[in-house]
């Protein structure tokens, strides 16, 4: 038994384990997603956005910002500039004339879906060596994980 934490050695020294590669499998998959939006001549904050609005049509400027966790200014330069290239279009709210909705231009949707392939693609190969059962069993563990953080927050 840790005296410092109550728990096990061996517990402990698992916990340690799965949270530092948690940390670093994140930190990996962003690094790999930057390097391909690089060579798409995208910025992180670009994709992001394009994916966002992929799968949430309308949505409004400030909740994007919200969503994203970045400050409005931020995410609306980022607008501006995918707007600039012809992939994002900015519309007032019919029901609240202060409000700006953001769509994918056509020109977007088919940048959108091209992100999305190469996230599926992304993902198959960081888990290729896993089996169902083991997906399965990561998914499950993940998921209560995923609870106890929300809870936390």
């Amino acid at each position: 038994m840790n005296p410092r934490n109550g728990r096990s050695d061996s517990r402990a020294e698992a916990l340690e384990q799965v949270m530092a590669l948690m940390r670093d499998n994140g930190r990996l998959t962003r690094r790999i997603f930057r390097r391909r939006m690089k060579a798409m001549e995208l910025t992180g904050s670009e994709a992001r956005a394009l994916l966002y609005l992929g799968a949430n049509p309308g949505i409004a400027q400030g909740r994007l910002a919200e969503i994203m966790e970045v400050q409005a200014i931020v995410l609306s330069r980022t607008v501006d500039r995918l707007g600039e290239a012809g992939f994002v279009e900015r519309r007032l709210s019919e029901t609240d004339r202060r409000l700006r909705l953001l769509y994918l231009t056509e020109e977007g949707k088919v940048l959108a879906r091209r992100l999305n392939r190469m996230q599926d693609e992304l993902d198959r190969g960081a888990t290729a060596n896993l089996s169902e059962e083991e997906l399965r069993q990561l998914a499950v563990g993940l998921g209560r994980i995923n609870q106890a953080l929300r809870e936390a927050e």
